[in-house]
């Protein structure tokens, strides 16, 4: 019962930390390319700006906590918090 309570408490964590550092971005024409937790190449499509930034590591991209396929761009800060506490959800950040 505590490991399922510890659980549900990383995972409420894990949403507000992604949910307050998301970067809205409508998509646009450039595909951005990172590697999937299964290893496949996946991509967002993102604007030009947003691409910048992701190259700039301003924007990173993480996976969402209870699905592998869904991932989001959130603020450098917030994927800093992500993997502090649960690494494998970053999927790209530059490091600078």
């Amino acid at each position: 019962a505590l490991k399922a309570e510890a659980a549900a408490i990383t995972l409420q964590r894990l949403r507000q930390i992604i949910e307050g550092g998301l970067v809205d971005d409508a998509g646009g024409r450039r595909r951005f390319h990172f590697e999937a937790a299964d290893g496949r190449i996946s991509f967002l499509n993102v604007s030009e700006i947003i691409g910048l930034q992701l190259e700039r590591g301003k924007v990173a991209i993480v996976q969402q906590p209870e699905d592998a396929e869904l991932h989001v761009l959130v603020t450098r800060d917030a994927a800093i918090k992500v993997t502090e506490v649960e690494p494998q959800l970053l999927r790209f950040l530059v490091r600078n």
